[in-house]
C-alpha cells in the first residue's frame, strides 16, 4: 500500500489488501524511505537489496517498493514482499485502478541480492508501467504526472524491517529526464534510516 500524500494523511491508517490466492488484513502501515514532494513526476526507480537473513515477522509482513500515486489514490507499485508463511522474498507488481485492487506475485528475490524496480509513465501508450529487473510486468492508465515514492513498509511495530538497502534511487522529472533523488529519506518510529546520500540509504529496525 503506498504512503498517501493528501493533507488528511495520518501516520497510521486502516487498509485491506487482497492478494492473489490469499487475503491479509493489516491494522496499519509504517514507512521508511522517500516520498517525493508534489505530483509532477513521470517515474521512480531504485535498486533494492535484501538482507543476509530473513527478518522476524511474527504474524505480519513487510515490503520494499517503488510506486506512484494519483490524486484519486490510484497507484502502481513493484518490489519485494515477505509475509508470515512465505519461504522467501517474492517479487510482485500491485495496483489500484478505479478503486479495484490487484496483485501478482512474479518470482523470488534471493537473500543479499539487488534488483532494480521501476515505475514510469510511457508516452507511447499513455500508461504507467512497472518493471522488475528491466522486464515490463504490467501497465495501467493512471494519468501522466503523479507523486512517486521509494519506501519500505511494515504492518506491525514488532516486525523487523529488512534491513533493506536502496541504491541509485532516481526519479523522472516533468521533462522526462531521470534525476538522482534529492529528497531526504525519512522513517516512521520505531524504524530508522541511515544514508550515504539521498539516493543511497538503508532502512531497518526496530
Amino acid at each position: 500500500m503506498v504512503k498517501k500524500t493528501t493533507a488528511a494523511l495520518f501516520s497510521l491508517f486502516f487498509v485491506f489488501v487482497l492478494s492473489t490466492g490469499a487475503s491479509y488484513t493489516h491494522a496499519a502501515s509504517w514507512y521508511a524511505g522517500v516520498t517525493k514532494p508534489g505530483t509532477t513526476y513521470l517515474g521512480m526507480y531504485a535498486y533494492i537489496k535484501t538482507p543476509t537473513s530473513y527478518p522476524s515477522l511474527g504474524n505480519n509482513g513487510e515490503s520494499a517498493w517503488v510506486s506512484n500515486i494519483t490524486s484519486t489514490d490510484d497507484w502502481i507499485q513493484t518490489g519485494i514482499r515477505y509475509y508470515s508463511g512465505y519461504s522467501g522474498f517474492r517479487t510482485y507488481i500491485e495496483h489500484t485502478y478505479n478503486g479495484i485492487h490487484g496483485l501478482d506475485e512474479v518470482g523470488t528475490h534471493l537473500l543479499d541480492t539487488s534488483i532494480q524496480y521501476t515505475v514510469q509513465y510511457e508516452g507511447a501508450d499513455g500508461r504507467w508501467h512497472g518493471y522488475i529487473g528491466g522486464y515490463d510486468k504490467g501497465s495501467w492508465n493512471l494519468g501522466t504526472y503523479n507523486n512517486v515514492q521509494a519506501n519500505a513498509e511494515s504492518h506491525a511495530t514488532n516486525t523487523q524491517l529488512g534491513p533493506f538497502r536502496f541504491t541509485s534511487v532516481s526519479y523522472k522529472n516533468s521533462s522526462g529526464i531521470w534525476t538522482v533523488n534529492d529528497t531526504a529519506p525519512t522513517a516512521q518510529s520505531p524504524y530508522w534510516v541511515s544514508k550515504t546520500n539521498n539516493a543511497n540509504f538503508r532502512v531497518y529496525g526496530p
